[in-house]
């Protein structure tokens, strides 16, 4: 048996923007569910979402990629990011290493 281990995580969802901010809000109690800001629909006014905080401009700004990609590729690669902080690069090279990643929109 080999010894498997977590390294790191990246996550962002309707309840925050990275691993302190998901537990201030399991904490709290936070559901993140609100009328949506960023998604263009007729309904904004009367069906409320989960929907990420950030802009498509704020992610393209925090992870240096271009505004129009879309938003799964934003945030998808906002997540990666955050998982890969504080990896020693020699690490990233030398070992045998696995990447795991999800995405998901929920029940859509």
């Amino acid at each position: 048996m080999h010894a498997v281990f977590i390294s790191n995580a990246g996550i962002v969802s309707a309840i925050g923007s990275n691993i302190g901010e998901h537990l201030l809000s399991f904490r709290h109690h936070r559901s993140g569910v609100a009328i949506a800001a960023h998604l263009a629909t007729r309904h904004r006014e009367t069906l409320p979402v989960a929907e990420v905080k950030l802009s498509n401009a704020d992610l393209a700004r925090l992870t240096g990629l271009k505004p129009y990609l879309s938003r799964t590729i934003l945030l998808s690669y906002f997540a990666a990011s955050q998982a890969l902080e504080g990896i020693p690069p020699e690490l990233l090279t030398a070992s045998r290493m696995g990447f795991i990643s999800a995405s998901t929109v929920g029940g859509m």
